[in-house]
């Protein structure tokens, strides 16, 4: 892992995946409050995270508004692990009660290990200890592609 002390005038200066500092005007050093990612929690390094999500679904355009079934995902509550890749195994299920869309409540980095996401501290970054900027990505791939089926209910939520 590199570290590297910025400036907010020299963007760029840190490689992806480098923890960071911005130093304003020479002053404390500080986490950058527009950082992708927060590995070590709000008062630590923030991370160079390169935005470069590779979509695959360009040609889905969403579903008509009365095909709408949203369920709202507390994904430190959904399962025992809290995180986001404990969410995947449950998508099917939620399709399978007719969820058409999930909505994660806020999932921005908090401190602490759980928490409603709500502080507003680094609404860029999602939770550490729900996986991280990657994880999210993770889980946003497996999604899966609304369809009928039974109504059934397992332990997941």
């Amino acid at each position: 892992m590199s570290t590297c002390i910025s400036s907010p005038h020299t963007p760029g200066s840190c490689p992806p995946g480098a923890r960071y500092l911005y130093r304003p005007d020479g002053g404390d050093e500080r986490p950058d409050p527009a950082s992708r990612s927060q590995p070590a929690g709000v008062h630590g390094l923030s991370e160079v995270v390169v935005p470069d999500f590779a979509w695959t679904d360009r040609h889905w355009h969403g579903l008509p508004l009365d095909r709408y079934v949203v369920y709202e995902l507390h994904v430190g509550t959904f399962t025992p692990e809290g995180t986001f890749d404990g969410v995947i195994p449950c998508l099917d299920e939620l399709v399978e009660l007719g969820v058409t869309a999930v909505e994660l409540m806020p999932a921005a980095q908090f401190a602490g290990a759980r928490g409603w996401g709500y502080d507003g501290v680094y609404p860029f970054a999602p939770q550490a200890s729900y996986g991280g900027p990657g994880r999210v990505e993770a889980t946003g791939r497996r999604l899966p592609r609304p369809r009928s089926g039974s109504r059934t209910r397992s332990g997941c939520g």
